[in-house]
């Protein structure tokens, strides 16, 4: 779907891997160029189809870093987006810890799309009604909003951004003791705190708007996570998308960060974008 509104060309990947198990969740393994190749014509031919313009390239040196593979042939091909799907019953939360995909997260620099299969199916046709951007006005935001604000004015699709104010109840630990001896003050500095989160998101909007997208904003209190997960729910959104830090910083954003456990508590698209050199 994304191809087709934006004139995309796709590149199929797959990177045969060294000692590769026979299956994997329960589907066949590809276990050789021939066997891979026949796979990726298959699936070309499907789009081809459909009017876009398709690439194959089966990386025929079985690695034993595969992620690597996947990293160093997205900073050969230089894709505006890699799309990678989770399989199997394993779901989102195997695809991302311990598993090709994390690894792909942690170690590049491109933007990446996380598909996650329903049960005992394939990926749903990729549809783009509402997008969800999770903020933190402490950290850079404009590629991520550039990316899915492009996105979704190429599917004619609204954005909510949100950020999360925490309570006195779900307050980290590192202001939980200033609350405990100064709750008046604390209280005051998260009435504070949400006022310069409306400000900051107005500001984010207006830019936003200006790619002809219909974009409101919302600020939730409470513990982020969950939070961010229940707007998903309730707006019904089709796409997730959250700013990473950069190739030096993504791992510590996703392992203990918000994005790494938004990721393991829904089924739904998520994109995450790695800030540019420039911020």
């Amino acid at each position: 779907a994304i191809a087709s509104r934006f004139g995309s060309t796709v590149t199929l990947l797959h990177v045969l891997e060294q000692r590769p198990p026979a299956s994997v969740h329960g589907d066949r393994h590809l276990m050789d160029a021939r066997e891979a190749s026949a796979y990726l014509e298959e699936v070309a031919a499907r789009l081809r189809a459909a009017d876009i313009t398709v690439e194959v390239h089966v990386h025929d040196n079985p690695e034993g870093d595969v992620a690597g593979a996947i990293v160093r042939h997205s900073e050969e091909f230089r894709p505006d987006l890699v799309v990678l799907g989770a399989h199997g019953r394993g779901g989102l939360r195997d695809l991302l810890f311990g598993s090709i995909a994390m690894q792909v997260l942690r170690k590049g620099n491109r933007p990446i799309l996380l598909i996650q299969p329903r049960p005992g199916a394939s990926a749903p046709a990729f549809q783009l009604r509402r997008v969800l951007i999770p903020l933190d006005s402490r950290h850079p935001h404009a590629f991520v909003v550039a990316l899915a604000s492009r996105l979704a004015a190429g599917f004619g699709a609204s954005i909510q951004l949100v950020l999360v104010v925490p309570t006195m109840e779900t307050l980290p630990k590192e202001r939980a003791a200033a609350a405990t001896l100064l709750p008046a003050t604390m209280r005051a500095m998260l009435s504070l705190d949400c006022e310069i989160a409306r400000e900051y998101l107005e500001w984010v909007a207006e830019d936003a708007r200006k790619s002809g997208c219909t974009v409101s904003i919302e600020v939730l209190r409470g513990d982020t996570v969950p939070e961010i997960v229940g707007m998903a729910e309730r707006m019904d959104a089709d796409l997730i998308a959250m700013s990473g830090h950069g190739r030096s910083r993504l791992d510590a954003m996703f392992w203990g960060g918000i994005a790494s456990r938004v990721s393991t508590r829904t089924g739904r698209p998520l994109l995450f974008v790695p800030v540019g050199p420039e911020e």
